[in-house]
């Protein structure tokens, strides 16, 4: 059967006249409302409230999230003493996504990454090695980067970490902020002590760190060189008040001795150094100058 190029012209206007309709349905899909509540601007980009979206999902309004249910995930899981999960027919890539958390022999930890369907990583690592069934509770809420890096991860519980690996117990974790009342940088000495650097209009006003300069626990704030500081520091024998180059300038040992200029006071007072009095030196016992016997 032969058709001539008129009826060809013919066939084709009324293939389009049919697609025209459907053409303008895409047009206007998901439009809902007079004010446009709800729109595919047909770019990608979808409107929540909004006629012009710029973003993949703009909204213009508040929201609400709520969390899925638990479930029982596919396969059963072998763990062991490790932060390494091994999976038996498990299907852990499209079942899970690292923020979620997972149950197992009443064990709850939360999912750090996932290398395979079988594998995957936790923390902390599981105690209980005993063979069983998985229960997945979803994350309410996880941000990630384009790398696909979590950096923002809320919890069923209501916890929060902001671009640290997991979730601990604390409600909200955070390795670094810059907010906080002028602005706090998280930073690393020179002996690696984590310390937050304060600033305000580019200026550095001072640095705190929750462990000392000397690896030692306790508080440590200082301005300019950490070498001239004020720590409250542990040191085992003794507790250290201040610092200079020298070393502490107040110390108390664990007996109650208390040594200005030393680290090692043998008396109640132990002062290394002279001793200026502007009233009177008063004792119920001798007082000896120089070597006493």
């Amino acid at each position: 059967m032969k058709h001539s190029l008129n009826d060809m012209g013919k066939g084709l206007a009324i293939a389009l006249f049919i697609l025209s309709p459907l053409t303008a349905l895409a047009d206007t899909l998901w439009t809902s409302g007079a004010s446009n509540s709800i729109l595919n601007a047909n770019t990608g980009n979808i409107g929540l409230g909004t006629t012009v979206p710029y973003l993949k999902l703009d909204v213009a309004g508040s929201g609400r999230f709520t969390g899925g249910p638990t479930s029982t995930l596919t396969g059963t899981a072998d763990p062991t003493a490790s932060a390494t999960l091994i999976g038996t027919g498990t299907l852990f890539l499209s079942e899970l996504v690292p923020g979620d958390r997972i149950t197992i022999n009443g064990e709850t930890r939360s999912v750090l990454a996932i290398a395979s369907n079988t594998n995957l990583t936790v923390s902390p690592a599981f105690t209980d090695t005993a063979s069983a069934t998985i229960t997945k509770i979803p994350a309410l809420f996880i941000t990630r980067n384009s790398a696909g890096t979590n950096k923002l991860v809320q919890d069923d519980l209501g916890n929060v970490s902001i671009t640290t690996s997991s979730l601990g117990s604390d409600n909200v974790e955070v390795l670094s902020f810059t907010k906080l009342g002028g602005t706090a940088i998280t930073s690393v000495s020179s002996n690696g002590s984590q310390f937050w650097n304060f600033e305000g209009n580019g200026t550095t006003f001072g640095k705190m760190a929750f462990s000392t300069p000397g690896g030692k626990p306790g508080i440590a704030i200082w301005t300019g060189t950490y070498l001239n500081r004020f720590d409250i520091a542990n040191y085992g024998a003794y507790f250290g008040l201040g610092y200079n180059a020298t070393g502490f300038t107040l110390n108390i040992t664990n007996d109650g001795k208390v040594g200005i200029g030393t680290t090692t006071p043998t008396e109640a007072l132990d002062v290394a150094g002279n001793i200026k009095l502007t009233g009177s030196l008063v004792s119920d016992g001798d007082i000896c100058i120089g070597v006493c016997q």
